[in-house]
């Protein structure tokens, strides 16, 4: 067999892609991102950066180490801050507009790219606790998964997916096969 592919270098911008949901500009151009999960989306667009984070999760703020982090704002290297503390670290500088390197990487800041950062609460699951799980199926072609609907035909999740999957159960009512969901 052929050797396996080298490893593909880090990509921050991968990264941040892949752990972050972001809110773009009704005007940016999205197209491109229906089809290829790792194109790139410029960081001029983004308005606002979402993360989930669970109930007892909280940002720290690597200058005053404060928790949590008080309007935190993640630079484009993806380090997240407070407000105050990384706009007194710009202001250090020549004035604000110029750049300052990021306290923790030393990559270039300037307050142009500075985005506010979200939390969406998740509930954090737990021994003995109920825990609801959806099925998810993707177009094909696609890039955002869509929830399975709740005893959907394997035929119209077939159309919905693209492509034909393995019926589990009949239907008692109307013989129609079913989708079976996961089991617990």
């Amino acid at each position: 067999p052929p050797p396996p592919p080298p490893p593909q270098p880090f990509k921050k911008e991968l990264f941040l892609q892949a752990n972050f949901r972001f809110m773009v500009l009704k005007s940016s151009q999205t197209a491109a991102h229906a089809t290829d999960a790792d194109h790139n989306i410029d960081w001029e667009d983004l308005v606002q950066v979402e993360t989930l984070l669970d109930e007892a999760a909280t940002f720290h703020c690597p200058i005053c180490l404060e928790a949590p982090a008080i309007i935190p704002q993640m630079t484009r290297c993806g380090h997240i801050f407070c407000f105050a503390c990384i706009i007194r670290l710009l202001h250090m500088g020549e004035g604000l507009r110029c750049t300052s390197p990021c306290p923790l990487c030393f990559a270039p800041v300037s307050v142009r790219d500075l985005r506010s950062v979200h939390p969406c609460r998740v509930p954090t699951p737990s021994l003995g606790k109920p825990l609801k799980l959806v099925q998810v199926v993707r177009q094909r072609g696609k890039v955002v998964p869509l929830p399975r609907r709740a005893n959907e035909s394997c035929s119209a999740a077939a159309a919905r997916r693209g492509r034909a999957f393995r019926a589990a159960r009949k239907c008692p009512a109307s013989g129609e096969l079913l989708c079976e969901p996961l089991a617990n």
